[in-house]
C-alpha cells in the first residue's frame, strides 16, 4: 500500500503483484505498476509538441475556449485544470486536439490560470500553461 501525506512529495512509483487462484489451484500472477504525479503543475516537462492554447472570443469575452494540442501519440485525453484546481471537461474535437472552456462570472476580474497535464507514451508527465488576464 502507498500513503501520500501532505508532507511527502507527491510523486511515487509502486509495483504490486497480484495473484489469483481458481477452485481448482490453478495459479496466475501479474503485476501491476501505478504511478502517482501531483496535478497542481509542480512536475511534468514541458515540451513543444504538448500545448495548451486560448481563443477569446471577441463577441463574448468572458467565454473562453481552451485547446490542448498534442503531436505526441496519446491513448486518453489530457486532463485541463484552473489554477484553484477545478477540472474543466475537455472534448476530443481531432486527432491530437481536445477542447474545453470556461465563463468568467460577470464582473469576475484579474487573472485566471490555466494548467493542461498529459502522459506521453513513456507514461512521463507532460504540462503545459498559460494565464489570462482582463
Amino acid at each position: 500500500m502507498l500513503v501520500l501525506k501532505r508532507e511527502q512529495p507527491w510523486q511515487a512509483g509502486e509495483t504490486i503483484t497480484l495473484q489469483a487462484r481458481d477452485a481448482q489451484n490453478h495459479q496466475a500472477n501479474g503485476q501491476l505498476s501505478v504511478q502517482v504525479y501531483p496535478f497542481d503543475g509542480s512536475a511534468g516537462q514541458e515540451v513543444p509538441e504538448f500545448r495548451l492554447a486560448l481563443l477569446p472570443n471577441p463577441l463574448q469575452p468572458d467565454y473562453l475556449d481552451l485547446y490542448v494540442l498534442s503531436d505526441l501519440p496519446r491513448s486518453q485525453a489530457p486532463r485541463l485544470r484552473l489554477q484553484d484546481g477545478q477540472n474543466l471537461e475537455v472534448i476530443q474535437v481531432a486527432p491530437g486536439i481536445w477542447q474545453g472552456s470556461h465563463v468568467r462570472q460577470p464582473g469576475q476580474a484579474g487573472t485566471l490560470g490555466f494548467l493542461a497535464l498529459g502522459l506521453d507514451q513513456d507514461r512521463q508527465l507532460l504540462k503545459s500553461s498559460l494565464s489570462f488576464g482582463k
